[in-house]
């Protein structure tokens, strides 16, 4: 299948036009292909809000559809909902079948292009992420979706809406190794002690296209007016 690589309008498969209802219901009703972010956080985070929200705007844009599984807290459930993204509270056991593909870091074997192109699902963990990882993403191997492929994609660190981009474009046909990733980006802070700031290196690398930083300028933008301290130190 011919696709339009990211870059120039950063379109795909979207451009056919097809349409993208809500998914509230039931999670088998969701079409292929599918990116599902599998919750393991329960707690309400504007961060990770922000990641859920980015990575549903990018596959949308991209003509993926999408939806988060897992939200088994109702306040967290409720915060996706009502920033638009289709929620579950429901963990993916449905999705549990040959054709789907977990993400997974600490896989053996990285995502290609053929694979990920045909999948039914692409499974993503929906962690905030450990400094150095913890490999939390074991638990829905080993619990959840035991009969999906696993595959990882590449050694670094990515936030969750950095592993959906980067899911995605390998599924438009970019290997791993023609993808370059940022690492370290900095964030300037604003302090609780007025006049203060200071700069925050965020710990994940993210994808790159046409040498843009796929990173979301709203959360860069929450973070900069200090939400780090506020689920840091107030949560």
């Amino acid at each position: 299948m011919d696709r339009t690589r990211p870059g120039s309008g950063m379109t795909s498969r979207a451009s056919a036009g097809p349409s993208y209802p809500m998914f509230y219901d039931k999670i088998h009703f969701l079409g292929s292909p599918a990116i599902v972010v599998e919750l393991l956080e329960d707690t309400p985070s504007r961060w990770l809000l922000e990641e859920l929200l980015e990575s549903y705007l990018f596959a949308v844009q991209m003509g993926y559809r999408f939806a988060v599984t897992g939200a088994t807290n109702p306040l967290v459930y409720a915060a996706v909902r009502r920033a638009g993204v289709p929620v579950f509270m429901e963990r993916g056991y449905s999705l549990n079948r040959p054709g789907c593909i977990l993400l997974d870091l600490w896989s053996p074997k990285r995502l290609e292009p053929e694979e990920a192109s045909s999948a039914s699902y692409i499974i993503v963990g929906g962690i905030m992420g450990d400094h150095p990882p913890k490999g939390r993403t074991y638990l829905l191997s080993s619990q959840v979706y035991t009969a999906c492929a696993k595959r990882n994609l590449g050694p670094e660190q990515l936030s969750v809406d950095g592993a959906v981009k980067t899911a995605i474009l390998v599924a438009e046909g970019y290997r791993l190794d023609e993808i370059e990733f940022e690492e370290g980006v900095e964030v300037e802070v604003e302090s609780p002690v007025r006049g203060v700031s200071a700069r925050v290196e965020l710990p994940y690398a993210y994808p790159k296209v046409g040498g843009r930083i796929l990173v979301s300028q709203r959360l860069l933008s929450l973070l900069s007016r200090g939400i780090i301290y506020e689920e840091e130190y107030l949560a």
